[in-house]
């Protein structure tokens, strides 16, 4: 029986809203430098990996509710490890698009909107994860050869964060998948109370 959970798109508390907007945004996000978020982005994405491949082939389609976690909306929280990854794949393509227009000082022409990023779940576990690994491997050298520079003043808004520049962007992305490390780790608990 599927968990009633809040819609798509319905956002975080307030105090986490205005903690990302009036916090987060304007003194932390951007502020390492372009090197230490690559390597964020890709040792959290290669501990992803390491999640999901720990999980048996079986049961990685299987959802499983987890509890509430920060920067987690109510409707993501009952997934399968697979659907972590298409989302991940989703995400880090749309935001890619948007930082390597910012980074030519380009109007990216589009709304960030959490409610259509959320995993169809319709892909095999297989063919999801060779999606995922393609972006793991590629997202990064492809985005940072297509951007001009990281500095530009132009913005995108996020709609938790605000306003973002391509640098800031480019931050969330390995902030955005340290999120779904936390998450994917609760479904294998999850998965593994169910199992034993």
């Amino acid at each position: 029986m599927e968990p009633k959970l809040a819609p798509p798109g319905a956002g975080i508390p307030w105090p986490a809203l205005l903690f990302c907007r009036f916090f987060v945004n304007p003194f932390v996000a951007g502020r390492d430098s372009i090197e230490e978020m690559r390597s964020r982005f890709d040792q959290i994405h290669l501990k992803i990996r390491d999640e999901f491949l720990a999980i048996p082939e079986a049961l990685r389609e299987e959802k499983v509710l987890v509890p509430r976690q920060r920067g987690l909306e109510d409707s993501s929280r009952y997934w399968s490890a697979a659907m972590v990854l298409e989302h991940l794949e989703i995400v880090g393509t749309a935001i890619a698009a948007g930082i390597v227009e910012l980074g030519n000082d380009r109007d990216p022409g589009i709304k960030a909107d959490t409610a259509q990023v959320k995993p169809k779940g319709i892909h095999s576990a297989e063919e999801i994860f060779v999606r995922f690994e393609k972006l793991r491997t590629n997202l990064l050298p492809n985005t940072d050869s297509s951007v001009k520079s990281f500095d530009f003043s132009r913005t995108l808004e996020h709609p938790w964060f605000g306003q973002l520049t391509a640098r800031k962007w480019y931050w969330l992305l390995g902030i955005h998948g340290g999120i779904h490390l936390q998450q994917i780790r609760a479904i294998r608990a999850g998965l593994a109370k169910k199992v034993n």
